[in-house]
């Protein structure tokens, strides 16, 4: 809108120079043709009969009237010339002033924009450093449920791999508990056995022995029985569902 404003005031004052150029230079036509034009009263005869020398007196004087004209034109082009150099300089100086006015206004308004630019990306900062955060709170969220369940896992894993251990430590000693005792069992049975079988033996003795083997048997039986690996499964299932 300035410099249309400034467009506008140099093609006015270009206007009212060139008019007042034209009004100066008709007025000087109109001076001119007034020494050229036909005295009045004068008829077509009169411009056809013969010219009569002006006296010399008369030629002087429009010698010197012409020359005060010409002094005058001169005149007025030197003071239209300084009027419109003095309105060309005014516009000049407008225009520097308008011209110092838009370019402190664009200054203004660049400072402004790379101000807002400054800012935006200031916030743009902000929120990609905010986002970063929070996806790596999400990441470390994610990371510490996905090892505290690994470590349940193991730990019930382990837990499990323990109670079997136990438990086939635990078959492994009743295991040998059996073995034992069974062994103890047949040797002292035999020994009763080649006892009983000795012809020398009294028979008092031999009947005394085969009612404590038939005792011991009967015991060896029950206890047996009782440390057998598979009551021992069937006491141990009890108990496991009794803890669960």
């Amino acid at each position: 809108m300035k410099n249309l404003h400034l467009i506008f005031i140099t093609i006015t004052a270009l206007f009212f120079t060139a008019c007042n150029q034209d009004q100066s230079s008709s007025n000087i036509r109109m001076v001119k043709d007034t020494y050229h034009q036909v005295p009045t009263g004068y008829t077509n005869q009169e411009t056809t009969a013969p010219k009569l020398k002006a006296p010399r007196g008369e030629d002087r004087e429009n010698q010197i009237l012409i020359a005060k004209i010409k002094s005058q034109e001169k005149l007025d082009l030197a003071k239209i010339e300084a009027e419109t150099a003095q309105k060309v300089k005014a516009i000049e100086v407008e225009a520097l002033k308008t011209k110092a006015l838009v370019d402190k206004d664009i200054a203004k308004n660049q400072h402004k924009i790379e101000k807002e630019i400054a800012s935006s990306n200031q916030q743009i900062v902000l929120k990609t450093q905010e986002k970063d955060l929070y996806l790596y709170k999400i990441i470390t969220m994610v990371i510490g449920f996905i090892v505290l369940i690994g470590i349940l896992v193991v730990y019930l894993i382990n837990r499990e791999n323990r109670i079997v251990q136990v438990k086939l430590e635990a078959d492994r000693l009743k295991h040998e508990e059996f073995t034992q005792a069974n062994n103890q069992y047949h040797e002292k049975s035999t020994k009763i056995l080649d006892i009983i079988a000795d012809k020398n033996s009294d028979d008092m003795i031999k009947q005394e022995l085969v009612k404590i083997l038939g005792y011991q048997e009967q015991n060896t039986n029950q206890t047996l029985l009782a440390q057998s690996p598979e009551n021992e499964d069937e006491i141990k299932d009890a108990n496991i569902i009794e803890e669960k």
